[in-house]
């Protein structure tokens, strides 16, 4: 997202299938690959796609996957023949909060945080709207407000 100062962005609706995005992310690193891809998609087809983004050495961070929503297709020969580290994280631990806190603290005037939530208010018909939306993958955080005035 360029409001978080990314240098570029690949669009899926724009540039449709997985093999245009792979030499379209190669094309903007110079041809060779991403250093590190870190997938939050939380859908398991991006696995594969996310893997031939890397350059051979490169890392693949998997952060997405906190229900298990399937396997994937590819081969372990793809990923010993590029050399790869791959990652996995569950979640966090309680010492990951005040960390976390304290980033959104410092760099609130530099990003704009609230522009990737979706706002709902703490009611019966809010909850039911943000559980929707996020079901249906039509926000990136549904956030639900116990009171206006802490935005």
């Amino acid at each position: 997202m360029r409001k978080f100062r990314a240098a570029a962005t690949v669009n899926i609706d724009e540039i449709p299938t997985p093999q245009e995005r792979i030499e379209c992310v190669r094309a903007l690193v110079g041809g060779f690959g991403a250093d590190v891809v870190m997938d939050c998609a939380g859908h398991p087809s991006a696995g594969p796609e996310g893997i031939e983004f890397l350059r051979d050495g490169g890392t693949y961070v998997e952060m997405g996957q906190f229900t298990d929503a399937g396997s994937i297709q590819t081969s372990w020969h793809r990923i010993c023949t590029k050399d790869l580290n791959v990652l996995g994280s569950w979640g966090f631990t309680a010492n990951d909060l005040p960390l976390g806190v304290d980033m959104l603290y410092r760099t609130r005037e530099k990003y704009p945080w609230l522009d990737m939530q979706t706002i709902y208010p703490f009611d019966e018909p809010g909850v039911s709207q943000a559980i929707q939306d996020a079901m249906a993958m039509k926000t990136v955080k549904s956030t639900i407000i116990p009171w206006p005035e802490l935005i």
